[in-house]
């Protein structure tokens, strides 16, 4: 008898973790989808200036570090976190061709194909880069989700 009690508490605990990593995933995976639809929204016309609360929405996620090094020379860390381990990711530094430099550090995330089924496991992803620009360039953060 105790021992049908040790494995009921057991498949109890493992069902109670189960759930509670669905609820994550669930909220995670809509906020994701929410960011989507507001990127899609914004780069479907040219017309319009880019808008701040999509910045907003992305800097809880992403967070951007620049340091100027020296002679035109940058470093940039972007700390952020990915919803599972199948997303890919990718970044570059744009720099315009204006002065002083206007410098967008440009993170694509794309999504893995419905068919993979993939394990949810919020981890932190660090990116680290460089680029040349002046001293008195500017530089933000551009989250693109695919």
């Amino acid at each position: 008898m105790k021992l049908f009690i040790k494995i009921l508490i057991v498949i109890l605990t493992v069902c109670v973790f189960l759930f509670c990593g669905m609820l994550v995933y669930i909220n995670f995976f809509n906020n994701t989808k929410d960011s989507d639809i507001k990127n899609q929204d914004s780069s479907t016309s040219d017309d319009e200036p880019d808008n701040d609360a999509d910045d907003e929405d992305d800097s809880e996620r992403f967070e951007l570090n620049s340091e100027y090094i020296d002679e035109n020379r940058w470093e940039y860390e972007v700390k952020g976190y990915m919803p599972t381990p199948c997303h890919s990711i990718i970044h570059q530094a744009i720099v315009a061709e204006s002065f002083p430099e206007q410098v967008t550090i440009e993170v694509t995330i794309t999504a893995p194909q419905d068919e993979i089924i993939c394990s949810q496991a919020i981890e932190e992803t660090v990116l680290l880069g460089s680029y040349s620009a002046s001293e008195q360039s500017t530089y933000k953060l551009k989250v693109i989700w695919k």
